[in-house]
């Protein structure tokens, strides 16, 4: 088993904007091994968020990879099926938004929502306080 958990080659991100292409990442290159910790750090608006994006094979509608490779694992995320890229997002990697904020729903418990990732992907009966949590 190789000790490289995740490698980005050449990877370059592009949105579709008003009928015209804008490139938000050109040519990244990483490799992340295995018990290595990572972060990405620069200005906003710099492509950090994108590069997260495109390496969860999450872009949306207007965003797609227009070049390079991303290889989880030796595996190809933009070749993935969608229930391959399910079966991966949440147990075997995940994004950890920034801003707090705008990504927990503030009418539900947060010990709910962080449950969620291990129920959805994992089924797991998750104990918290005396509920459990299906």
């Amino acid at each position: 088993m190789s000790d490289t958990v995740l490698e980005l080659a050449g990877v370059a991100v592009e949105y579709g904007r008003r009928g015209q292409r804008v490139r938000a990442v050109d040519g990244v290159d990483l490799t992340v091994a295995r018990g290595e910790i990572v972060g990405l750090v620069g200005e906003s608006g710099c492509g950090k968020s994108t590069v997260a994006f495109a390496v969860m094979n999450y872009l949306g509608g207007s965003g797609r990879l227009t070049g390079g490779e991303i290889l989880f694992e030796g595996r190809n995320m933009a070749t993935m099926s969608a229930r391959d890229l399910r079966a991966i997002r949440g147990g075997r990697m995940a994004m950890v938004y920034q801003d707090p904020m705008s990504s927990l729903n503030p009418v539900m418990p947060v010990g709910r929502q962080l449950m969620e990732v291990p129920i959805v992907h994992q089924r797991d009966e998750i104990v918290f306080g005396q509920q459990a949590i299906r």
